[in-house]
């Protein structure tokens, strides 16, 4: 890409043979749109300015993915002047593919109702009545009661529903960051009032929002820190229309799977009251981040996505603050019971294609050697025997062997339960020692660590490495197993100083080689790289292609997504212990 780019930009402005510069505007439409990819947002606003002709090319660039996240009340971004410059100019509006929007914060802020500022009183005034004439042929969806006070305001939500609902007609991915209860609250209850007209048979509105084919709602562009606790309205509900091919839907760990008798249903529950015919019919691929109730969330929502081909689930719990709660009898019941998780899996065997499990539970006031251990709390075992479209699978190790406790010698016999088409296989150290252990920074301490906490931190290292002994005999015994595999894939654990041993990668090497199966290991680069903003960032090593077997090792990095999986999942600890600089960031 790199190349490409300065490919492209050494033939954009070479010198001519009469020594004079190329300019901008002779070059070829074709060529300038390809310079144009490269260029951040703000050139494009520059070169708009130009001339006539560049004003012409960058728009559509200019329009394509705005983004309007409010970091605080004094970082407010003007939603009405973009909202009365496309209805000033319908046409920009189509240019408009994606709209991200929210809040983004560290710190949840519940009750925050952001207000743009108003620089002339008389022009505003004239702004307001615009704007009201403009939803007045939208009631009694836009109720101008309900609108008119947060348009005297300036108000960030009302500007931004009017500008989503109603002048954007071509926009198909929209990215909500929602943390607090005011601020979005317009738009949820516009989209509610257009669910009760689409009831009515009055669709008009419902038409105007078919060109949305991806929904994520609680987005965080950068993850400086870990997903946000969700807001109490409701809002991801709202979002969801008839159109939608992709959804992803994050920080929802408060909502417990274990709730104390009469405390109420968990939100994600209430999902299952939903009718198919209206909600997630064209649905094909759904990513659940962050989530503690993973159960009762497919129990509510595969039963409605009979296209679904892609599910990604992320089983996340802190205990910190959601401790899993003791049953009437004082035990504490399994958080994961994969004969559940089997059982709401079954509802789309027939269409699954891919499916990517992670398991992360922490507590994020206690060191990496002091965290739960995650084994009494799995049981079962992952059975996919009847998914006879199944073929890209990513678990972490215990899901396939019924042995959480990842004992040598413990049945690794998953061929009973494996997809019968399966081709494509990835084991996850999630569930291991290995999962937490991070260079931990002691230097911000007064004192040095104590013998106990040496001690505590030398043997969970130990056990580390023993865990990851007993993932690389289970990677060995499955590839044996699975004859039709076409590529074996093992992710390595967050600090690279656990990575598996040069040996044991060429044996890996060698036992695909011998089955003609591609084999790759991928390295989580968050660690690595030690900065928050590569949580989704990895870094994939190819030691053998069976297409290409003289080849060699081939590297590759991936951003979001590896081979169509997503990536960035079980990362929400070590992104808290950055935040709390507990990770050691000099050599």
């Amino acid at each position: 890409m790199t190349a490409q780019r300065n490919v492209l930009f050494s033939v954009a402005f070479s010198c001519r043979p009469d020594a004079t510069m190329a300019k901008l505007s002779d070059l070829p439409s074709e060529l300038l749109e390809q310079v144009l990819l490269y260029l951040p947002q703000s050139a494009y606003c520059s070169l708009s300015r130009v001339n006539k002709a560049l004003y012409g090319i960058t728009t559509s660039y200019l329009y394509r993915d705005i983004t309007l996240l409010a970091r605080s009340r004094d970082h407010t971004p003007r939603v009405d002047r973009l909202f009365f410059n496309i209805l000033d100019n319908p046409k920009l509006g189509k240019h408009v593919r994606s709209l991200t929007a929210g809040v983004c914060t560290q710190e949840p802020c519940r009750e925050v109702r952001l207000c743009m500022p108003i620089d002339n009183k008389a022009e505003h005034r004239l702004s307001v009545e615009k704007a009201m004439r403009f939803i007045d042929k939208w009631q009694p969806v836009v109720q101008a009661e309900d609108f008119l006070d947060g348009l005297d305001a300036n108000d960030y939500g009302v500007y931004f529903a009017l500008l989503y609902l109603l002048v954007l007609p071509t926009l198909q991915c929209i990215n909500i960051s929602e943390i607090g209860d005011e601020t979005l609250r317009p738009l949820k209850y516009t989209l509610d009032n257009i669910r009760t007209e689409e009831a009515t048979g009055n669709t008009q509105l419902l038409g105007r929002l078919g060109s949305v084919k991806e929904v994520t709602y609680n987005f965080q562009h950068d993850m400086t820190s870990p997903f946000p606790r969700s807001g109490t309205n409701d809002l991801w509900s709202s979002l969801i229309i008839h159109s939608i091919e992709s959804l992803e839907l994050s920080a929802c760990r408060e909502w417990s799977s274990f709730s104390r008798p009469g405390a109420p249903v968990p939100r994600f529950a209430r999902f299952r009251n939903f009718q198919p015919a209206s909600t997630l019919m064209f649905l094909t691929t759904f990513v659940m981040r962050c989530t503690v109730n993973v159960a009762e969330t497919l129990h509510g929502i595969l039963p409605q996505t009979p296209q679904l081909r892609s599910l990604t689930c992320e089983a996340f719990c802190d205990t910190s603050r959601n401790p899993l709660n003791a049953d009437t009898a004082g035990a504490t019941p399994p958080w994961i019971l994969l004969e559940q998780w089997n059982a709401e899996l079954n509802t789309v065997k027939n269409t699954l294609e891919t499916l990517v499990l992670s398991v992360e539970l922490s507590n994020g006031d206690c060191t990496f050697f002091r965290q739960p251990d995650l084994k009494p709390h799995v049981s079962g075992r992952l059975n996919l025997s009847r998914f006879d479209r199944l073929h890209t699978l990513e678990v972490p190790v215990p899901f396939l062997t019924d042995d959480a406790f990842l004992w040598i010698g413990s049945d690794t016999n998953f061929s009973p339960y494996a997809p019968p088409n399966l081709r494509h296989l990835t084991l996850r150290t999630d569930m291991t020692e290995a999962q937490w252990v991070y260079p931990w920074d002691t230097s911000i301490r007064e004192k040095g660590p104590t013998f106990q906490e040496s001690k505590e931190e030398a043997w969970v290292k130990d056990q580390a490495r023993m865990d990851l002994t007993c993932v690389f005999q289970i990677a060995l015994a499955l590839i044996d197993q699975l004859p039709d595999l076409q590529s074996f894939s093992v992710w390595q654990p967050p600090d690279p100083s656990l990575d598996m041993f040069g040996y044991q990668l060429e044996d890996l090497r060698t036992s695909c080689k011998n089955k003609s199966i591609t084999a790759r290991v991928v390295y989580p680069m968050l660690l690595r790289r030690k900065s928050t903003v590569h949580w989704d960032l990895a870094r994939e090593v190819t030691l053998f292609d069976s297409q290409f077997p003289d080849s060699g090792s081939v590297a590759r990095m991936f951003r979001g997504e590896r081979r169509g999986i997503p990536l960035g999942l079980a990362s929400q600890y070590h992104l808290g212990e950055f935040r709390k600089n507990h990770v050691r960031r000099h050599r």
